[in-house]
């Protein structure tokens, strides 16, 4: 009796073992082992190709009666179009490795096809919703997003001592000679928009480039790029080998251009760090995704398999390892990154928490390009910022199917950015100026008003140094008290007496008005 107790005990154990064994290599839908061949197309440089692979015979050797083929390309470009024309004869690869910008034409095209049927929540769960939400179209699922690129900055360590993160700070160093790369076009310098208070889109779809954001990140541009050190170019891949060859302290890049820079650089002294900051907050560059994608010709073996294959390779472990090997920035938001072992790759994920996820669809054709015209016009053709923007703004619109707006009619016309040294410490009150602030802005727009807090060294020493966009305080916030620090021995404060008429005055308290005075002037 022991005898078959202990028999029983055993062939449970191998049972068990041989379920176990199963469930790493079978088709999650039914616990039937993966088995076929699949074709996967791809674009990658030669030592990403090489990590790939890699995890393709991870792959295999969990599952040994699958066979996963690929081919490279060296043209992204002519894998898309040869996609395209392999589909339409129902030929190609089962799944392609592409940038996620394509979902929307390829689709289109009826090149690929959703997947929806062969994931899970917990899959979905590895994603950023907005990520995975460039993959999606009317609710349907076409791809898994495997790494992001978005914009950071670079610096060379060898040039530059003191990396900065500021635009103020940008600025400076350039008039002190650092070399600072910086590519204009709509796609490459968007991220400038945010850090200004812009926004591309608002609830409804449409364009919202004419709110002061834009304009007031356009003038910025074109006040700035007469600094010795500043470089403004259409063409990011001269700037590029530029920074490349050593000759530039910054170079605003994506991450998808790290390892090329590597190939030249010493990775002892490059840095990446985010972008700078503006006045009114962080930088918002776009952010994309590398992403398998799969072929409406494959049959219905080919893509469980390849489905299984491409969630195996945007696990937390694949991942990472695609992380370390060849920098990519994972897509699993799962994925740990420290800071220290992966510095780069810590960075670009930082910045890409503060990116705007591109547009897929078909209309920001549109955008782009006459985006592109913007910058041209702006910072070549000497157009006012304010009216680029505007007429920028309406003709994508119109092209996007939405009627011409009429030319707004704010309150004020001025552009531009203000410093205000606040010294008001309490919380409510700190509060209510921002509320103030912000009802300035709706009647005002294109001023931007940047409080910054007084400091110990008082008032003073604020009005003869610049602050965080190059320039002195405008004003500040003080009481009576710290009136006279601004008068003596230099006359930091402007004499309102000829500039404030009686009128205005009738609107305070005497008293208060009196408190603003000395020898009879205000202040």
């Amino acid at each position: 009796m022991k005898h078959r107790w202990l028999v029983g005990g055993i062939l449970v154990a191998l049972a068990i073992l041989i379920f176990a064994s199963c469930s790493l290599t079978s088709d999650s839908r039914n616990n039937q082992p993966l088995s076929g061949r699949m074709l996967l197309w791809h674009s990658l440089r030669e030592s990403e190709a090489e990590a790939l692979n890699q995890v393709i015979n991870s792959f295999t050797q969990l599952n040994p009666n699958a066979s996963v083929k690929v081919q490279g390309f060296e043209n992204a470009t002519a894998m898309r179009e040869e996609f395209i024309a392999s589909a339409a004869a129902g030929l190609g690869p089962d799944v392609i490795l592409a940038p996620s910008s394509w979902t929307e034409s390829l689709a289109a095209a009826q090149a690929i096809a959703p997947i929806d049927t062969y994931l899970t929540d917990e899959v979905i769960a590895r994603f950023n919703s907005a990520i995975f939400g460039m993959l999606q179209i009317e609710g349907r699922s076409y791809g898994l997003p495997q790494s992001l690129d978005t914009m950071a900055l670079y610096v060379n360590r060898t040039l530059v001592e003191n990396p900065v993160n500021t635009f103020d700070g940008l600025l400076q160093q350039a008039n002190a000679g650092i070399t600072v790369l910086l590519p204009i076009n709509f796609i490459d310098a968007f991220w400038g928009i945010q850090a200004f208070g812009g926004q591309l889109f608002n609830d409804e779809g449409q364009l919202i480039l004419d709110q002061g954001g834009f304009a007031n990140w356009l003038a910025w541009l074109r006040e700035t790029r007469n600094a010795p050190g500043m470089i403004q170019d259409t063409f990011r891949d001269a700037l590029r080998q530029r920074f490349m060859a050593g000759n530039g302290g910054y170079y605003v890049g994506y991450a998808s251009e790290l390892n090329d820079i590597l190939t030249t650089l010493d990775p002892a002294t490059l840095s990446v760090m985010p972008l700078p900051t503006g006045p009114v907050g962080p930088a918002g560059p776009f952010v994309s995704s590398q992403a398998f994608l799969f072929s409406t010709v494959s049959s219905n073996k080919q893509r469980l398999l390849a489905t299984e294959f491409a969630k195996f390779v945007t696990n937390v472990e694949q991942s990472a390892r695609m992380m370390r090997m060849v920098r990519h920035i994972p897509a699993n938001i799962q994925v740990r990154i420290n800071p220290r072992l992966n510095p780069t790759v810590a960075a670009f994920t930082g910045q890409a928490r503060n990116a705007v996820p591109i547009p897929t669809r078909p209309v920001f054709a549109a955008v782009v390009r006459l985006g592109n015209e913007a910058y041209i016009r702006a910072l070549e053709g000497g157009q006012s910022p304010t009216e680029v923007a505007f007429s920028v703004n309406n003709a994508i619109n119109e092209a996007n199917g939405f009627e011409a707006q009429s030319e707004p009619s704010y309150a004020c016309t001025s552009l531009g950015t203000i410093l205000l040294v606040n010294s008001w410490q309490d919380a409510k009150a700190a509060s209510a100026l921002e509320q103030i602030l912000e009802n300035f802005r709706d009647i005002c727009p294109l001023i931007i008003i940047e409080s910054v807090p007084a400091v110990d060294a008082g008032i003073a020493s604020q009005f003869t140094t610049t602050g965080s966009n190059s320039f002195l305080p405008a004003f500040a916030l003080v009481n009576q008290a710290e009136l006279p620090q601004l008068l003596t021995p230099d006359e930091l404060a402007k004499n309102l007496t000829s500039v404030i008429d009686n009128n205005t005055l009738q609107r305070f308290i005497p008293i208060g008005v009196e408190a603003m005075q000395s020898q009879g002037n205000l202040y």
